[in-house]
């Protein structure tokens, strides 16, 4: 039987115009499966797409990233911030659930600018689930809040080691390469970053940035190169 777009887009309205996220959740889930909203946000007009990013973010696994990946170059910005975070909604939820509490205290720890004991939370999270990407990329902005740039970078290739398209960790890269006065590379993991996902704002200022920088660094390397030949 073939799946009724229109009927699931009006059982859900009643639930996104009250703002209740668990009638919709709830709803969703007997509407239709994680492949029929793979399918929307493929194939749907914008609102269906727009709902479809939503509920992946809410109710998705790791199994349905690469339509999320897609929609972050979707035609609509809408869709590519509900894919956005819906993606990040997935890499928050993805430990194991004995690797969750110990993230869970570490997120709150952070919020709380609790640097030293969220890095433990974190490192806990990890220890228990070796595969939880998201707890090593947390790992990652804490010693970066901390100013310790070479373990922030550690951590973050422990993240992309996990999830390669991880552009929040990609950036990360960036980040800590520009703190290290290494800007080709920053720039490098910045645009790599930008590629898989284009509508993270700081980064492309932080491209334009270093491009220019990079740019203006040549051209004084090559000014010095002529004086020294006698050009």
């Amino acid at each position: 039987m073939e799946f009724d777009t229109a009927k699931f887009m009006t059982a859900v309205s009643e639930a996104l115009q009250s703002r209740d996220t668990q009638a919709f959740v709830d709803t969703v889930k007997e509407q239709c499966t994680l492949a029929d909203l793979c399918r929307m946000l493929d194939e749907g007009d914008i609102d269906t797409r727009r709902v479809a990013a939503i509920a992946l973010g809410l109710i998705g696994d790791q199994s349905v990233e690469d339509y999320l990946f897609r929609a972050l170059k979707d035609e609509d910005r809408q869709v590519n911030k509900m894919a956005e975070h819906g993606l990040w909604a997935i890499w928050f939820k993805s430990g194991k659930s004995g690797a969750m509490p110990a993230f869970k205290r570490g997120v709150d720890q952070l919020e709380s600018n609790e640097y030293k004991a969220a890095l433990v939370s974190f490192k806990e999270a990890a220890t228990i689930d070796p595969n939880f990407a998201e707890a090593y990329n947390q790992c990652s902005i804490v010693y970066y809040l901390l100013g310790k740039w070479d373990k922030s970078l550690k951590y973050c290739q422990k993240a992309l080691a996990q999830i390669p398209r991880h552009f929040g960790a990609m950036a990360g890269l960036g980040h800590c390469y520009t703190q290290k006065g290494d800007f080709r590379r920053a720039l490098t993991h910045y645009r790599m970053a930008h590629q898989i996902n284009p509508n993270v704002n700081a980064v492309l200022a932080a491209i334009e940035r270093l491009q220019a920088r990079v740019r203006d660094a040549n051209d004084s390397s090559d000014h010095f190169a002529q004086e020294k030949v006698g050009v």
